[in-house]
C-alpha cells in the first residue's frame, strides 16, 4: 500500500461519501483545499473540472448509492444521517463481500492490506494460510502509523462482535439467492446468546445456521422485509421441498439439501470459528458433536 492509502486508514471512521470516493479509486482529502482528488493507484492529482474528475464523481455517486442500500440492509435502518460514520474495516467488508461477485466493489488494495495486517483477515481470509489465521485471528489488525495491535473496533457505537464465519464465495445473480445470502450473513453478525470463551475474543457472533433455523429465519425476515417474494414453509415433501416462494406469477421450490448446500458453500469458518468448534467439541468435518468413548 502506498502512503495515500495508508493516510486514509488513519481516519478509522468513514462517512459514506468519503468511502465512496475511496472505493472509486481516489482520495478526496485535499479536495476542499486544492480542488484536486488523488488517484490511489499512482498518487496522481486530478484537478477539478477535468474529464477524469467528472467521471470519477459519477462513479462516486453510484457507489455511494450502493453503500447506502447495503448499510441500511445490514443494520436494519430506515435512514442514515448525513454526518454518520462507520468503522472503515466494516465498510470495506460490505463493499467487497456483501453481494454477488458481479455486484461487489473491487477493492484492489485490500489483499495487500490483509497480508500486511493492516486489515483483519476475515475481509479476505484466502490471503493467509490456516496456520497464519489461527495465530493472528480473524479480527485483529495493526493501526497506522503506530503498529498498535487492535483486536476489536473500539467505537461504542460499533461494539465488536467477532464473526465465526465469513464469506467464502458468492456469485449468484438470482434474486432469491441474494435474499438468502444477505439474510444469513446479517444473522451471523449478531451477538450469540450463548457465548463460548475464545482467546482474544470479547464476544462472538452466531454460528452458521443449520437448515431448520435457516428456514424459519427466511420465512420470518421474508414476511417483514420481502413480502413480494411470498415465502412460505411446509413440512418436507417426498422430494425434500421445505420452502416455496414466488416471483411474479411463477412459483419456485427449495429442498432442504439445496438450502444446506447454498449456506455451506457461501460461508466458511474464521479462525475463531475453528476455536469455537474445538470449545464445543464439534467435529470439524461433519459439524456434529464428537462421540465420547
Amino acid at each position: 500500500m502506498n502512503e495515500i492509502i495508508q493516510s486514509l486508514f488513519q481516519k478509522e471512521h468513514w462517512g459514506l461519501g468519503l468511502a465512496a470516493w475511496i472505493f472509486a479509486g481516489y482520495s478526496p482529502l485535499e479536495k476542499e483545499k486544492t480542488g484536486n482528488i488523488i488517484r490511489l493507484a499512482d498518487k496522481q492529482e486530478i484537478p477539478f473540472g477535468c474529464i477524469e474528475f467528472r467521471e470519477a464523481a459519477k462513479e462516486q455517486k453510484r457507489i455511494k448509492r450502493q453503500l447506502i442500500s447495503r448499510v441500511k440492509s445490514s443494520r436494519g435502518l430506515n435512514s442514515i444521517g448525513v454526518r454518520e460514520e462507520f468503522h472503515f474495516t466494516w465498510l470495506i467488508d460490505i463493499a467487497k463481500n456483501y453481494f454477488s461477485a458481479d455486484e461487489n466493489i473491487d477493492v484492489w488494495w485490500a489483499k495487500q492490506a490483509v497480508k500486511s495486517h493492516r486489515l483483519p483477515a476475515y475481509i479476505d481470509p484466502d490471503q493467509l494460510s490456516s496456520k497464519e489465521l489461527l495465530k493472528r485471528g480473524s479480527l485483529s489488525w495493526k493501526r497506522i502509523p503506530t503498529d498498535e495491535l487492535c483486536d476489536s473496533i473500539a467505537s461504542s457505537a460499533e461494539q465488536a462482535i467477532t464473526p465465526l464465519f465469513t464469506v467464502k464465495k458468492f456469485t449468484s445473480t438470482d434474486e432469491f439467492d441474494q435474499f438468502i445470502f444477505s439474510t444469513i450473513k446479517r444473522e451471523m453478525t449478531l451477538l450469540a446468546e450463548e457465548q463460548v470463551e475464545i482467546k482474544g475474543c470479547k464476544a462472538h457472533g452466531k454460528p452458521r445456521p443449520t437448515v431448520k433455523p435457516a428456514r424459519e429465519l427466511l420465512i420470518r425476515v421474508g414476511a417483514n422485509e420481502r413480502p413480494d417474494l411470498r415465502i412460505s414453509g411446509q413440512r418436507a415433501t417426498r422430494d425434500g421441498t421445505i420452502l416455496k416462494w414466488a416471483q411474479g406469477e411463477a412459483e419456485f421450490k427449495l429442498t432442504s439439501d439445496q438450502l444446506k448446500n447454498k449456506i455451506y458453500s457461501w460461508f466458511t469458518k474464521t479462525a475463531e470459528g475453528e476455536l469455537y468448534d474445538r470449545a464445543k467439541g464439534i467435529n470439524k468435518k461433519l459439524f456434529f458433536k464428537e462421540k465420547k468413548s
